[in-house]
């Protein structure tokens, strides 16, 4: 695929995009390759509506109703490219994996994704402190002298 100014882009497809993709092609109608319009040269999109190629309003149009169904509002295209790089850093992919993927030419442009969350920065800290937290800890909201000590707070 191609990236801002016209960049070749690696994208790394599972098998179940790949075959998704393949469905599309062998149902979609037959066609010619468009023009791009940018470039005017001959391009083969994989998404058509009647011969044409779909625009980028109807792409967002279209990400609209499963985002609305999962209760976000307001997501574009965009952000379906952060989405991998910033999970697989929570899951432990190293940055200089993640820069080479997203082809970022300095890894500080990556560094966006190292933003962990609050769930991660949890489960970092009680790895590393498993002999300081315990399970036999009392709940803090049940300890009466503690409650009192933050209401003078």
């Amino acid at each position: 695929m191609r990236g801002k100014l016209l960049t070749e882009r690696m994208v790394a497809i599972d098998e179940e995009t790949l075959e998704i993709i393949d469905r599309i092609v062998a149902n979609r109608s037959a066609g010619r390759s468009l023009r791009h319009p940018r470039t005017g040269k001959l391009a083969d999109f994989l998404l058509t509506h009647q011969g044409r190629r779909v625009s980028a309003d109807t792409l967002r149009e279209e990400l609209q109703r499963p985002a609305a169904e999962a209760g976000l509002d307001g997501v574009v295209p965009h952000q379906l490219r952060h989405i991998v790089p910033a999970t697989g850093y929570e899951g432990g992919v190293p940055l200089p994996y993640i820069r080479d993927i997203l082809e970022h030419i300095e890894l500080a442009t990556t560094e966006i994704y190292a933003r962990a969350s609050t769930e991660a920065k949890r489960k970092a800290l009680e790895a590393a402190y498993t002999d300081i937290v315990t399970d036999d800890l009392p709940e803090w909201n049940q300890d009466p002298g503690l409650l009192n000590w933050l209401a003078t707070l």
